[in-house]
């Protein structure tokens, strides 16, 4: 008894999954954290980058999500929130072309000068929600999602936010959790 051969749709299926888009979640883009504008006073933003590294397909619908925030030990929020696409303006998934030019920047958080308290960029935080003012280490965690055949792409971000300091808001990990490239 002879296997039967694949049709042409197992071999498009293969075909979009050996050259589907992968995102990646990556630190340092054109600016990874600046100080800019807002209003009458001046913020910090921690700012990350979303890149799809396919092979020329868009990653279609693809949202960020804050997932978890702890400081400590002690979560501080558990429910998962789309983040901010900085450059639109919105919240709403998008499609991620290829290639570095075409890297789409998220804002994670801002501390403003005017208040000196850490603010979350998620659409929860827009209710009034998630705005901290405890100094020390908080870690975010983070995750890309798309439509199939997209490969997504998970990061845990520690920011140190001092409340004394608004200029003190930095990075100080970023670790990417992406799982191996698959082939099948």
């Amino acid at each position: 008894m002879s296997t039967p051969s694949p049709g042409f749709s197992d071999l498009v299926r293969c075909a979009l999954i050996v050259f589907r888009p992968l995102l990646r979640i990556r630190e340092n883009g054109k600016i990874r954290d600046s100080i800019v504008p807002a209003g009458d006073t001046q913020a910090k933003y921690i700012r990350l980058w979303v890149e799809n590294y396919g092979f020329g397909q868009k990653a279609r619908e693809c949202s960020v999500s804050l997932d978890n925030i702890t400081f400590g030990s002690e979560v501080k929020e558990d429910e998962s929130s789309p983040l901010l696409w900085t450059d639109i303006n919105t919240y709403e998934p998008q499609t991620v072309i290829r290639g570095a030019r075409a890297m789409m920047p998220i804002d994670l958080c801002a501390v403003y000068q005017s208040e000196g308290l850490l603010h979350v960029k998620s659409r929860k935080a827009t209710a009034g929600w998630l705005t901290y003012g405890l100094t020390g280490a908080y870690t975010f965690e983070i995750r890309t999602q798309a439509l199939f055949p997209a490969s997504n792409d998970r990061a845990v971000v520690d920011v140190y936010y001092d409340r004394n300091d608004w200029t003190a808001l930095k990075v100080i990990a970023f670790k990417a959790h992406r799982r191996w490239t698959r082939v099948w």
